[in-house]
């Protein structure tokens, strides 16, 4: 029976071991997607500024002719 105890005790440590390392992976990755989606933010933020720049010069372009 102590053995059975002892090897209880170790696979609970195990398992909150894991525990402990699947928290911090989750907020590892929630810390990475944050800031993957602000980066696409800007990046539509900027691509609807040079769209919009292209369109005027376009625009102008056509004016002019």
């Amino acid at each position: 029976i102590t053995s059975l105890i002892e090897k209880i005790d170790f696979l609970k440590d195990e398992n909150d071991a894991l525990k402990a390392t699947l928290t911090q992976t989750r907020a590892t990755h929630s810390t990475e997607l944050a800031a993957y989606a602000s980066l696409l933010d800007k990046t539509r933020e900027m691509f609807s500024k040079d769209i919009e720049t292209v369109s005027k010069k376009v625009e102008l372009e056509d004016d002019m002719e």
